[in-house]
C-alpha cells in the first residue's frame, strides 16, 4: 500500500462525524436522529419509527450509577437540555459502512428501553478498487453516538434551515459554541461508561467527534472490558489513539472545542468479518472541578 493511501485510509477510519449526513457518502438527513458521520461519508439517524430490535447486550455484577452527570437520554433517544444541569442536547443514532448490517437501522428512532444497545455484523476489508490495497475507507465498520449540542426537531423547524430535498436540519453545534451553555467546552472534560455485551472485533473504540475534516482521536477499549462491565473513565486529555493519522488533518489529541459528539464504532479487519451485540448500559459526563 503506498504511504499516502496508508494515511488516507487510517485518517478516514477515525472520522466518524456529526454533521447530519449519511455514513456511506450521500446526503440522508431526517428529523429527531440527528445523526454522525461516518469514515469514508456520513450518517444521520432520524424520527422514521422505532426499527427493529437493537440488541440485548449481556448480564453486569455492578450496577451502581456512574458518577457524574447522567447522560442516558429520554425514551425517545433524545437529551433535552432541561433534563441536564450541562445544557447537554442532542440525539442519538446508529451509522454504519456499506455491507454492514446493523440494529437499529440507520435513520430509525434510536429508542432508550433503558440501556442503549446495538447488534450487527460487518465484512472483512476486501480491495474494492483493485488496487493491491485493503479498501478501509469504504468498509470501515459501524457505531452509535450521540450529538452533544445540537437543536432539537423543533428548534430547527422554527429556523427554517432544509436540505436540497427539503428536509429539515437541525443545527449541530462544536462545545466552544453551544448556545445552551457558553462553558460547556471547558465544563465537560470527558465521559465515564459502562458497557454490557459481546464485540467480536479487535476493540470498541470512544471516540470524541471533531468533524468530517479532521481524523478523530479515539480510546480503545478491550472486549473483555465490554463483556465484564468495567467501569471507564476517559478524559478528552488521556492518551487516544492519533499515531496512525496524518498530522496535517489533524496534529494533535482531542481538542475539546471542536467536539460535536461521542461515539462508539466497531472497527473491521482484513482476516474476518466481525459482529457485535453490546449496550451502553450507563453513561455520564466528567466534570471539571
Amino acid at each position: 500500500m503506498a504511504f499516502s493511501k496508508r494515511l488516507s485510509i487510517l485518517a478516514t477510519l477515525g472520522a466518524i462525524g456529526a454533521l447530519a449526513v449519511v455514513g456511506c457518502g450521500e446526503d440522508n438527513t431526517a428529523g429527531t436522529g440527528t445523526g454522525g458521520t461516518g469514515a469514508g461519508g456520513t450518517d444521520t439517524g432520524g424520527t422514521g419509527g422505532t426499527g427493529t430490535d437493537p440488541g440485548t447486550g449481556g448480564t453486569i455484577v455492578d450496577t451502581t450509577p456512574l458518577p457524574g452527570v447522567s447522560l442516558m437520554p429520554n425514551e425517545e433517544g433524545f437529551m433535552k437540555t432541561g433534563d441536564n444541569e450541562l445544557g447537554i442536547q442532542g440525539a442519538w443514532y446508529s451509522f454504519g459502512c456499506a455491507g454492514a448490517v446493523i440494529e437499529p437501522e440507520e435513520g430509525s428512532r434510536f429508542d432508550n428501553p433503558g440501556k442503549m444497545c446495538f447488534k450487527g455484523t460487518a465484512p472483512k476489508v476486501t480491495d474494492e478498487d483493485g488496487d493491491g490495497a485493503p479498501d478501509y475507507s469504504t468498509i470501515w465498520g459501524a457505531g452509535i453516538g450521540f450529538d452533544l449540542c445540537a437543536e432539537s426537531d423543533e428548534e430547527a423547524g422554527d429556523a427554517g434551515v432544509t436540505n436540497d430535498a427539503g428536509v429539515i436540519i437541525p443545527t449541530k453545534y462544536p462545545l466552544s459554541a453551544c448556545p445552551y451553555n457558553a462553558d460547556l467546552a471547558t465544563k465537560l472534560i470527558g465521559v465515564a461508561v459502562r458497557f454490557s455485551g459481546v464485540v467480536n472485533a479487535v476493540e470498541l473504540r470512544i471516540q470524541f467527534n471533531e468533524g468530517d475534516n479532521v481524523a478523530n482521536s479515539y480510546y480503545k477499549v478491550a472486549p473483555a472490558d465490554v463483556a465484564a462491565g468495567t467501569k471507564l473513565f476517559v478524559e478528552f486529555e488521556d492518551p487516544l489513539v492519533k499515531t496512525h493519522y496524518n498530522p496535517k488533518l489533524k496534529p494533535g489529541d482531542t481538542d475539546a472545542n471542536n467536539i460535536l459528539a461521542i461515539q462508539f464504532m466497531v472497527p473491521t479487519n482484513d482476516g474476518d468479518p466481525v459482529d457485535w451485540d453490546f449496550c451502553v448500559e450507563d453513561i455520564a459526563a466528567i466534570t471539571a472541578p
